[in-house]
């Protein structure tokens, strides 16, 4: 099953440029800075530990966010206008939706014009 689903992983993939209350750390799926699953190259989905919320939670890997035929980034609000602008002008590779890079992919950004005051 796991060997059939990698040969077919050609769907398409929409994240979100997550904030969660007001913290905006540039974590996508359930991929947060710091945790382990950011280092994650052989599984698919894995039950990550995000420490600030105490708990669990499933999430996709980059190797399936980066074979995504496309993946697509929705962003809304200006309350992610900071982190955007972050996240697409720091050279670093320091928020996990920077990880985000399609192999042979597709990769659009959607971004509202609220979101995009800053960027």
């Amino acid at each position: 099953m796991r060997t059939k689903l990698r040969r077919n992983m050609t769907t398409n993939y929409a994240a979100f440029l997550d904030c969660n209350q007001t913290n905006c750390d540039g974590h996508t799926a359930s991929l947060f800075p710091g945790s382990k699953a950011l280092d994650e190259t052989k599984r698919l989905v894995v039950a990550n530990w995000v420490e600030k919320f105490q708990q669990y939670r499933i999430t996709f890997t980059f190797p399936v966010l980066n074979h995504a035929a496309e993946t697509m980034f929705l962003v809304s609000g200006s309350d992610k206008s900071q982190i955007l602008r972050d996240v697409w002008q720091t050279e670093n590779t320091v928020y996990p939706a920077q990880r985000v890079t399609p192999d042979n992919g597709v990769l659009l950004w959607l971004v509202d014009q609220a979101a995009d005051d800053l960027a």
